[in-house]
């Protein structure tokens, strides 16, 4: 009997997760309960899953409300009527426009309006009621007027709460909803205290005297049935081609197709894709004429000249100059024709047909050519990508190149993808530029149609620090009493003690809908038949339900990811042609692997702006490793991750790497382990080795064996099929005899990090990429980090890739209201800072209307530029004066701040309509102004984030305290004591294995060497905080596996000069 149930998902709100909903209501004795949250449908399938175990009858629908008012609520006949009411919320959501008194006509649904915004009893629809509650039963409007007409009537008790504990949770809930004090919070703004969940005796007390209404409740709940089958859950899009059968035979076709640019003697040849369009002349790529860097001496050559092979500058393919709308002939009229198996090796072809007959038994044809189409509309748009994930351990995937990792040159195990186990399609993490995604999702949007695609929503919960920060406003604590209460979970008054119980309660409650960081769903059916969805601000339906929903009914998420490493190699391309008129081959993988300068700057860790490599725990782990060839990159990708890291594995991997004689002992001590897993010494490092050893030390099958992978994540621990397979584990083990510590130990290693290690195939996609940018950075380093500081840095601030540029003998131009452009540029060994990086408040629009304006006539002076744009205020101008973006027509900004002032301060904007005769403007006598490249780097630090007039160690006031010792020396004074001084760069605090807090410091020297400074314990408090700035850094310089580093005893900062003194 109870219609209008609400979970927490009724967000701001309600206060019972779902199961709590149902263990109430079974308890409470109903055996039929819709669930309606307000304007939501996140957990309608979940309630429909777990309903099952209690025992009870869902039905599912919506409360639809303008806030808090409630108009009506749908209850859903079937899916067809469920569609309706997601069709009804989602066009009022995306619109953002109230919903009206009166719903429309929607077929298969019951509406059923709160007696106090009933229509009148003839207006009723024949799919209408009204909802009667107890109070409801002596109001006059009932007795006059709906009492004779209980055909249409329901009951009508809304269920909320439990207890008081949930009314005083709800409460606050609306408060910080509404951003109120609890003591302001509008009587109109919350539920009134009756909307208690109530057993369904005491309903049928109330309602005793009218038979009627519990009959037509129980009616109403009764018809109510949206079924759903989670056991063969299917709901992608479930063809490519509009035929299952013309899928098998195109994924076949383009498989074949691609043997013989992947695996032939010869790759096929076709015609460079030029970034810069298709209007520019093609030119051959010629590293011969790289400089290292401009005016230096020629560095070392590549290994080898350009072939005749493809030369993209992005990722192409052989289907580009095919019509890509046709997927029966998706390369073209003239393609050769498709090669036959007997000009490849017995294992490749094997693997495919292998792939090709799993693909096709699992019905995931259609989900690997939506992912090429993809790919294949990226190559057309010369878009770089990575195709990444376990989707890498697929040749089939490698063939149609969705993804740039051999699987069998890395022996990658294709059921790390897709077995018999697995009803679920495989992981396809495609990464794009950043400034590209928006176009790949546009596509994907308009190619399969806007009621099928939708964004995965992601919901955001409310955390323990940040709810007692929220409950601490409610009550109007002062900012030190909630700090107090978050770092020491104390109180000193009641509201607080208050604001503790009740954060405590509130933990983990959803708190607003987001959108998941990458997940697409390309659906059979319309995405509304499973959930409502909501327009973000990106503009793209977003669904109601989170990514285990949709797991759980059958929606797996095609994943879009964006970067801003794919970014800057995509730029530095663009700006090497621009620079020197050459075109790059960067995918011609095999070369760039062999050559010796990218190697070299790998072993020697000198990565700086070099995707994934160039932070300070990678930059070590190189260092200690001599990292220079794929493999050990690929390892080192894998071994960083935290799980790999905190088992000890990364450090075991590193000292057998080191020493022969511990790879020797640990052949010996488990010689089973160490064959299965000979390639990292014996060492699990890929999520891959857990199949390995589950399947050659413990006799699982591979299928198994991936079900025991999976099986590490809390997603699936609960689930019947992993405990059944780690059983299945132990009792083979026994089996075989191996000792049961032996066991135990390969066990917990397995735990300890299957969760967290990457799969090799994803480390080995990321490897590329660090070999791409490595390879940009080696031999074209200037246009590289101007392409860094065009995308917003790296993993450091773009002051460091200034710094960088600076020492390898770029100049800088600040930016210029004649010369810049939005982003950075670079002409011969100078790079122009763009518009677009002056902050402090500078306005975008403006950049663009400087640019918009500059097209027409470069400014010829500051009076004309401020004639020509008078919607530049004095405060915007003032700011472009300050960081020398007029000193083109007058170097002087303090006289230009007058000018300025003259110009705008004490008369009206200036009139874009010149005047008939051009007067001549009057001239201000001022006296002698002067200032100083000290006062432009304060500037340029305000206005732009960094210096650039000046260096840090020339901004330090005492210049005799800074060291002459260099970063290079250190190596010198191993084990001796040293004071060096080093610009900070990057601090990560950490704690040790007894929980004491320690530092990791990154600093510079002037030569822009790196230092790196490790904190311990018993200095940490000395130390802390380690703001920006120069510091004398004094301790004894270390040495571990040949990286250096200082362990500190004294960091002293070296105080900057001060301008207003």
């Amino acid at each position: 009997m109870l219609l209008n149930c609400h979970s927490y998902y009724s967000l701001n709100y309600g206060c019972l997760s779902m199961k709590e909903v149902l263990e109430t209501t079974q308890t409470l004795g109903h055996a039929q309960v819709a669930i309606t949250d307000i304007n939501n449908t996140s957990e309608t399938f979940r309630f429909i899953k777990l309903a099952k175990e209690y025992n009870v009858e869902p039905s599912v629908g919506i409360d639809f409300r303008n806030g808090i008012d409630q108009q009506y609520i749908g209850l859903a006949k079937n899916n067809n009527g469920f569609f309706q009411l997601n069709e009804h919320l989602s066009h009022h959501l995306e619109k953002e426009i109230p919903f009206e008194s009166r719903a429309p006509f929607l077929e298969d649904t019951f509406i059923i309006y709160p007696l106090r915004k009933a229509p009148k009893p003839k207006n009723l629809k024949p799919n209408e009621y009204i909802g009667v509650s107890l109070a409801n039963l002596k109001h006059p409007t009932f007795q006059k007027q709906w009492k004779s007409q209980q055909h249409k009537l329901v009951v009508l008790c809304t269920a909320t709460f439990r207890n008081k504990k949930d009314y005083n949770a709800h409460r606050l809930l609306r408060a910080i909803g509404e951003n109120s004090l609890l003591s302001k919070l509008p009587r109109n703004q919350q539920a009134s205290m009756g909307d208690q969940y109530r057993s369904k005796n005491e309903l049928q007390d109330m309602f005793v005297e009218y038979p009627q209404i519990i009959e037509n409740t129980l009616q109403i709940l009764t018809c109510c049935k949206v079924v759903f089958d989670f056991n063969q859950p299917r709901n992608n899009k479930l063809s490519y081609t509009d035929s299952v059968e013309e899928d098998v035979k195109l994924l076949r076709k383009l498989s074949y197709e691609g043997l013989p640019y992947r695996y032939g003697p010869i790759r096929v040849s076709q015609p460079t894709t030029s970034s810069k369009g298709p209007n520019q002349p093609n030119q051959p790529t010629n590293l011969n004429e790289a400089d290292q860097t401009y005016g230096s001496n020629k560095p070392d050559q590549p290994t080898t000249q350009p072939t005749d092979q493809p030369k993209p500058n992005q990722q192409t393919d052989l289907t580009n100059e095919s019509d890509s709308t046709n997927p029966t002939n998706p390369t073209g009229q003239n393609q050769p024709d498709q090669p036959t198996q007997n000009q490849f090796s017995k294992t490749i072809i094997d693997r495919l047909e292998n792939e090709l007959k799993l693909i096709q038994d699992c019905n995931f044809c259609a989900y690997f050519l939506i992912n090429w189409d993809l790919v294949n509309y990226a190559q057309n748009k010369n878009y770089p990508y990575v195709g990444r994930g376990s989707g890498a351990n697929s040749m089939v995937a490698y063939l149609l190149k969705i993804t740039n990792v051999d699987p069998i040159d890395l022996d990658l195990y294709f059921e790390r993808f897709i077995n018999p186990y697995r009803n679920t399609p495989p992981d396809f993490d495609v990464d794009f530029s950043w400034t590209d995604r928006e176009d790949i999702t546009q596509y994907l949007f308009n190619k399969y149609g806007w009621d099928r695609v939708a964004l995965l929503g992601s919901y955001q919960t409310y955390q323990k620090r940040a709810v007692i920060r929220e409950l601490g406003k409610v009550f109007g604590l002062p900012d030190e009493e909630i700090k107090r209460i978050q770092l020491y979970g104390t109180a000193q008054d009641e509201y607080g003690k208050i604001v503790k119980k009740y954060s405590d309660y509130i933990h983990g409650f959803p708190s607003h809908l987001s959108i998941h960081a990458s997940g697409i769903l390309i659906s059979e059916k319309p995405i509304h038949y499973f959930a409502a969805t909501h327009l973000p601000p990106k503009n793209y339906p977003t669904t109601h339900f989170d990514m285990q929903v949709a797991e759980d009914i059958g929606l797996h998420k095609y994943d879009i990811l964006s970067q801003r490493g794919l970014g800057k190699i995509k730029d530095a391309i663009e700006l090497i042609y621009d620079n020197r008129g050459e075109e790059i081959d960067i995918n011609d993988m095999e070369r760039i692997k062999d050559d010796p300068r990218v190697k070299k700057m790998l072993k020697e860790g000198d990565l700086t702006g070099c995707f994934y490599v160039e932070s300070p725990a990678m930059r070590m782990l190189m260092t200690k490793l001599r990292a220079e060839d794929y493999t050990r990159l690929v390892a080192a990708s894998s071994i960083i991750r935290p799980g790999v890291a905190k088992s000890g594995m990364m450090r075991e991997y590193i000292l057998r790497f080191q020493d022969k004689k511990r790879r020797e002992a640990a052949r010996r001590e488990l010689p089973e382990l160490y064959e299965i897993l000979k390639e990292t010494y014996g060492v699990m490092v890929y999520q891959e080795d857990v199949i390995k050893v589950a399947h050659f030390f413990a006799d699982l099958t591979l299928a198994q064996a991936d079900v025991l992978r999976r099986g590490m994540s809390w997603k699936f621990k609960q689930r019947n099929e992993f405990a059944s397979v780690r059983q299945t584990f132990f009792q083979n083990c026994d089996r075989k005899g191996y000792p049961q510590k032996t066991v135990l130990d390969i066990w917990n290693q397995i735990e300890s990090f299957a969760n967290f290690a990457f799969s090799k195939g994803h480390s080995a996609s990321y490897a590329v990429e660090s070999f791409q940018a490595v390879f940009l950075a080696a031999y074209y380093p200037l246009e590289y980090l101007t392409a860094t500081l065009n995308n917003g840095g790296g993993f450091y601030s773009r002051e460091l890739y200034v710094h960088s540029a600076r020492m390898k003998g770029a100049k800088f131009e600040l930016p210029c209201v004649n010369r810049s452009s939005n982003r950075a540029r670079i002409v011969g060994n100078t790079i122009y800072l763009g518009l677009g990086f002056i902050s402090g408040g500078f306005e975008s629009e403006n950049v663009r209307a400087i640019i918009f304006e500059r097209v027409k006539a470069t400014f010829k002076s500051f009076r004309d530029f401020v004639t020509r744009l008078p919607q530049i205020s004095l405060e915007q101008l003032t700011l472009l004066i300050r960081l020398g973006c007029f000193r083109v027509f007058e170097p002087n900004k303090k006289k230009l701040l007058w000018d300025a002032h003259f110009l705008l301060s004490k008369t009206p904007k200036v009139k874009v309509k010149q005047d008939l005769f051009q007067l001549e403007p009057k001239k201000w006598k001022l006296p002698e102004l002067v200032h100083t490249r000290l006062e432009d780097a304060y500037d340029e630090m305000e206005l732009l984030g960094f210096p650039v007039s000046l260096s840090p160690f020339e901004l330090v006031e005492e210049k005799d305290k800074i060291s002459g010792l260099k970063a290079a020396e250190l190596t010198q004074y191993l084990g001796k004591k040293v004071v060096i001084t080093g610009y900070r760069v990057h601090v990560k605090r950490t704690k040790t294995s007894n929980h004491m807090d320690m530092q990791f410091g990154t600093f510079i020297d002037q030569s822009g060497d790196w230092i790196d400074a490790v904190i311990f314990p018993n200095t940490y408090d000395k130390t802390r905080p380690i703001a920006p700035g120069c510091y004398n850094i004094e301790g004894e310089v270390s040495e571990e596996f040949g990286h250096v580093s200082i362990e500190v005893e004294k960091i002293e900062r070296l105080n900057a000069i001060n301008i207003r003194e």
